[in-house]
């Protein structure tokens, strides 16, 4: 029997662009849970090519954001889960609502997320086209946060003390 290599992908299978997202699982030895860590392709490579993606630090968290202002429509994960999507008003309503105990939210013109569980928590919030935010800058705000390529958001927020 011969075997034939094939040096072309079939024409129903359209290649990934370096900007197309992977949801990848890894395990924080930190939080002793496993996270899900969002890459691009172009990420990816670079991991493969000797790279190491990590989900956001929380080295050096607190455990409180605060957005001086965040317009339009969000997506909101938690620890890689998908929570919610709406606007600041529907965020805090639904963290108020669902998350009760583990954190607590604020919305009157600014946005805030503060972290009242006893572990840490990563954040992911994506952007519908339009949304725009102020950068965190309220004294005790965590500095993990991060604006990535594709303006989506991460942070971590700290254990609560």
């Amino acid at each position: 029997m011969a075997i034939k290599a094939v040096s072309q992908l079939p024409d129903p299978i359209q290649p990934l662009a370096d900007t197309d997202l992977l949801f990848l699982t890894q395990y924080d030895a930190d939080t002793e849970q496993f996270v899900s860590v969002q890459l691009s392709l172009g990420d990816l490579k670079d991991y493969v090519n000797g790279g190491t993606p990590e989900p956001i630090s929380c080295a050096g968290a607190t455990s409180l954001i605060h957005f001086p202002s965040l317009t339009g429509e969000w997506s909101l994960a938690m620890d890689g889960d998908d929570l919610v999507t709406g606007d600041a008003s529907d965020l805090t309503n639904y963290i108020l609502v669902s998350l009760d105990g583990v954190l607590t939210s604020d919305y009157d013109g600014y946005f805030r997320i503060v972290n009242l569980d006893t572990i840490p928590h990563r954040f992911h919030m994506a952007p519908s086209d339009g949304a725009l935010y102020g950068v965190p800058d309220a004294e005790g705000t965590t500095p993990t946060f991060q604006e990535n390529g594709d303006g989506s958001l991460d942070f971590c927020l700290a254990a609560a003390e």
